[in-house]
């Protein structure tokens, strides 16, 4: 429970959630939910980085970033972890900011004939979707970091929990949507679960009737 709350993957839910996954998982006893909640309660960084419903007003701040020099990195991001990975999307839909504005993006996608399209400024049913995740997200990954110089070590591992956790809108995860399965999570390899016994089962079926049905072919070489 630990492990699946604050672990390597673990996204820090509340206790509801916690108990979902856990059930997700094949694990089950019978005062699993009330655990859960009292796990959740007692966890120092959940109180930590909670939702503050009053906070006081704060004055802005302005901010200088470097966005001429995220083009790059964001061409980088769309070639090798989308393209190269999921295949050439037929469209591409962002903000209005320069980063995803300018030169190098709009030489990308004409090279793979990608059309990029830009969202409605100021219409949260636009963005909204998007703001929320990376919301989410940037929870994670407070809750996740020691020091705040290695939030982009622990980013893979906040995406993760991110996409192996259960949505309200949808009831299920991310990761299922995708790829219909579940992903195998770190606790499952340390205390295996019946669904990562049923998979390796079913795995080692596949294998054999694939070797059996290649044999034939093997043995006129």
């Amino acid at each position: 429970m630990g492990e699946i709350h604050e672990g390597s993957c673990g996204p820090g839910m509340s206790g509801l959630m916690l108990a979902k996954k856990l059930m997700r998982l094949g694990y089950f006893w019978s005062t699993m939910e009330a655990d859960c909640a009292k796990h959740v309660r007692h966890c120092h960084l959940c109180q930590v980085y909670a939702d503050q419903i009053k906070a006081p007003p704060n004055e802005l701040h302005p901010m200088a970033a470097p966005w001429p020099f995220t083009m790059w990195a964001v061409a980088r991001f769309l070639k090798c972890n989308i393209i190269t990975r999921y295949g050439v999307p037929a469209t591409i839909i962002t903000d209005n900011a320069k980063n995803l504005n300018n030169k190098i993006i709009d030489e990308l996608c004409e090279q793979f004939k990608v059309q990029h399209r830009n969202s409605t400024p100021y219409r949260p049913q636009m963005n909204g979707v998007v703001e929320a995740a990376n919301k989410n997200i940037k929870k994670i990954i407070e809750k996740m970091t020691v020091t705040y110089k290695d939030w982009h070590e622990m980013l893979p591992f906040a995406l993760l929990a991110y996409r192996t956790s259960i949505r309200t809108s949808t009831e299920a995860t991310p990761y299922s949507l995708v790829y219909d399965m579940e992903a195998v999570l770190p606790i499952e390899v340390e205390i295996p679960s019946m669904r990562a016994e049923t998979r390796k089962g079913r795995s080692r079926q596949k294998l054999e009737e694939s070797r059996d049905a290649i044999g034939p072919y093997l043995g006129r070489s």
